[in-house]
């Protein structure tokens, strides 16, 4: 069993690591094409965003003291015994938000990578990204130490382009970009339009991560006081680098002109200021190292989820197989990887990272409605609140979840209407069908065991009688 080694300081940082990074240099540019570029609404969406993720981390935190091991909310449907829901849950875990996850940020590393190189054909860039997922992939496969050295490392990089972006602020940005957009138009935007949904909406791309000290809650030291501590420290501190973040970006440069569904959204905002050729090299060179550490830490989490579910037989037994010499889940990855290549194959940055808001949105209503069932049914299940106030804090998840799901549909319809392609809408379909198969999929799988197991019991008896 592992150790308890973990205290507030390190379960704080491993929360605040895996939250900050690419997903802000990629949900940025929708965030502020939904609040129609209003410096106001921008920071409002981010604060807002912040904000509805506590009820839910709170409930987490709950659950996670009353069992603190790892594995989540797969662990919880199976001490609460709903098989099919453990099945779902992992079926749009893997299907969805792992190989969207990885797909976005390889869309995006692929999208930068190309630009600097002025590389223009879509697909051309899409080989790209699939190769990049491939050489990182086979590290994971085949080198240990690197994989585990490389996690420390860019754990550290990835504050560099933040940084860079707040300095240059600091140097070349005005705030008049308030007086000229933030005045007489924000009742105008704020009435007229719904488009704060799905702005808020698109920031929990860049939130998720905070619950991710329930992963390791195994091996955090005295649970109780410190799990909910660090998530609080954490979004905290997350929330106030994104709104330094969008306020630094708000006083570069707020144009109409930029392309929110561009990958190089940042950069192109530089490029208005006319900074030297050099900065905006080092900038595009920093968010490429964060994109490769990203992806690195993707493989490596993910996997171990992928692993885990096929060792509890919630897919093939062949996920589950490892390499000896590394212990590395190889065919895990290789199904990332086929899975994140077909996301890229697909679609548009934009439309990957919604289907990720509306997965994550769907798997945190199982998690909740779990957790409720435990702390009701369980008598092993520690409450840490007094029934009314779990009361208000389930009530404001599930609010907070309603309106995260209808701002990612009104997104998605946006851009139907923006881009004039209602394949856009199809596509968005074809996923959420997909999503929503895993639960019936469990019946028709455990009836098709059924009838194996009934034909393997006639034939024994068969043998027996001849």
């Amino acid at each position: 069993m592992l150790k308890r080694k973990y205290g507030l300081l390190t379960t704080t940082m491993v929360a605040i690591s895996a939250t900050l990074g690419s997903s802000i240099l990629i949900s940025f540019g929708q965030v502020a094409f939904y609040a129609k570029f209003n410096p106001i609404l921008m920071l409002l969406a981010w604060a807002l965003g912040g904000l509805l993720i506590i009820p839910s981390l709170l409930i987490f935190a709950e659950t996670t003291v009353s069992y603190p091991e790892n594995g989540t909310t797969y662990n919880w449907l199976k001490k609460a015994n709903y098989k099919a829901f453990a099945f779902w849950f992992g079926w749009i875990l893997v299907l969805i938000v792992s190989a969207t996850a990885i797909a976005s940020i390889t869309i995006a590393c692929s999208s930068l990578i190309a630009s600097l190189f002025n590389i223009t054909n879509p697909w051309i860039i899409k080989a790209i990204g699939i190769g990049l997922m491939l050489v990182i992939g086979l590290f994971h496969i085949f080198l240990k130490q690197l994989v585990i050295v490389s996690q420390t490392i860019f754990t550290f990089l990835k504050l560099l382009p933040i940084l860079f972006i707040i300095v240059i602020a600091i140097i070349y940005g005005s705030f008049n970009n308030f007086k000229n957009q933030g005045g007489s138009n924000l009742t105008e935007t704020y009435v007229s339009s719904y488009l704060l949904l799905p702005a808020i909406a698109m920031t929990m791309f860049a939130y998720s991560g905070v619950e991710s000290v329930t992963y390791i809650a195994g091996e955090i030291k005295e649970p109780k006081k410190n799990i909910i501590r660090a998530k609080i420290l954490a979004t905290i501190v997350v929330i106030a680098v994104y709104l330094i973040l969008a306020l630094s970006f708000i006083i570069i440069n707020v144009s109409h002109g930029l392309d929110w569904m561009s990958s190089t959204f940042w950069q192109d905002a530089l490029k208005n200021l006319k900074l030297p050729s050099g900065l905006i090299l080092a900038f595009n060179i920093f968010v490429i190292i964060i994109f490769f550490g990203s992806l690195n830490s993707f493989f490596l989490y993910h996997s171990r989820m992928v692993h885990k579910l096929a060792e509890e037989k919630d897919l093939a037994p062949i996920f589950a197989k490892v390499r000896k010499s590394n212990e590395s889940p190889y065919m895990a990855i290789i199904l990332l990887i086929v899975l994140a290549a077909i996301y890229i194959l697909w679609d548009q940055l934009y439309s990957i990272v919604t289907y990720f808001v509306i997965a994550t949105t769907i798997l945190q209503f199982i998690s909740i409605i779990v957790a409720w069932q435990l702390r009701h049914k369980r008598k092993d299940y520690q409450k840490i609140f007094n029934d009314f106030v779990f009361g208000i804090i389930f009530l404001s998840v599930l609010i907070a979840d309603m309106l995260l799901l209808a701002g990612a549909i009104i997104s998605v319809y946006i851009s139907v209407i923006n881009n004039n392609d209602w394949w856009i809408l199809w596509k968005c379909l074809i996923v959420c069908g997909v999503l929503l198969a895993g639960y019936p999929i469990y019946y028709l799988r455990t009836f098709w065991r059924w009838l194996r197991n009934d034909e393997s019991k006639k034939k024994q008896i068969k043998n027996k009688k001849e």
